[in-house]
């Protein structure tokens, strides 16, 4: 998800907050999606910016510079970059690495079927005239080393 779109997804819950047609669920589920992602509902202050948008204190205008949220979703960004690394690291325990499948929301259907089409890549490169000697000959070594017929 971009943070453009992010951004637009928690100014539409703030809206909800202050809509007087929002239901009381609406805006407890607004008020909970808000929090989550570090924005204070109590903080009623907004400026007007020379854009003409209004923006929490919490932000800047639109001049380039990292907005609060993009903060979060480069942390939140991270946070998930550094589970997928540990399914790769081999000083990783098979537990911590069952553990960042599960919170990656990973299984083991969607790691065979990435292997899959892995290997089938490298599989189709055997046969196509546009890939050099040296490229095939590593598609063949990487095929041996994963069992793979290389027909």
């Amino acid at each position: 998800m971009s943070s453009e779109h992010e951004h637009r997804q928690l100014g539409g819950y703030k809206a909800t907050l202050h809509n007087p047609n929002a239901s009381t669920e609406a805006k407890a589920h607004a008020a909970e999606i808000l929090e989550e992602n570090g924005i204070d509902v109590n903080d009623q202050s907004t400026e007007k910016h020379h854009d003409g948008h209004a923006h929490s204190g919490n932000h800047q205008a639109h001049d380039g510079h990292a907005h609060k949220n993009d903060q979060l979703s480069e942390h939140e960004h991270r946070v998930l970059g550094g589970y997928k690394a540990a399914l790769h690291n081999p000083n990783v325990s098979e537990e911590a690495k069952q553990h960042a499948k599960e919170v990656l929301g990973q299984t083991e259907d969607k790691d065979d079927e990435h292997e899959h089409r892995v290997l089938g890549g490298y599989k189709a490169a055997l046969h196509n005239p546009n890939v050099s000697a040296d490229a095939k000959e590593h598609a063949k070594e990487v095929l041996k080393e994963h069992h793979a017929d290389a027909a």
